[in-house]
């Protein structure tokens, strides 16, 4: 846990640090270390939607993003370089059509028939 008074942001996202050291590492390249997607799943992410992650569940794929993804999702080592391509892929499409919307997510949008 990060200590409430070593904080910084980042993308609008708030983020405690344990140390200054640690903050001063984050902020040097705060691209590496903040968590791809938003923080939102990155399976969901890679299927065209947009949901909650559960930060207790994770991993890091293709060295330097790290991926959430609920407990009840895919699992992580499915395909990790594909899923990543697809997520990457949809990402940019899913802030674009998210931008504003209060629901906690939205609606797939890929066309799986």
């Amino acid at each position: 846990m990060g200590d409430e008074k070593i904080e910084g942001t980042y993308n609008g996202a708030l983020y405690h640090f344990v140390s200054q050291e640690h903050r001063a590492t984050f902020e040097n390249n705060p691209t590496k270390y903040a968590p791809a997607y938003g923080g939102y799943c990155g399976y969901a992410a890679s299927v065209g939607k947009v949901r909650p992650a559960d930060p207790l569940v994770w991993s890091i794929a293709m060295a330097s993003s790290s991926c959430n993804t609920p407990r009840r999702g895919r699992p992580l080592d499915e395909d990790v370089s594909g899923n990543k391509a697809k997520a990457d892929k949809y990402w940019p499409l899913l802030v674009e059509a998210k931008a504003g919307q209060k629901t906690r997510w939205i609606p797939c949008l890929v066309n799986r028939s």
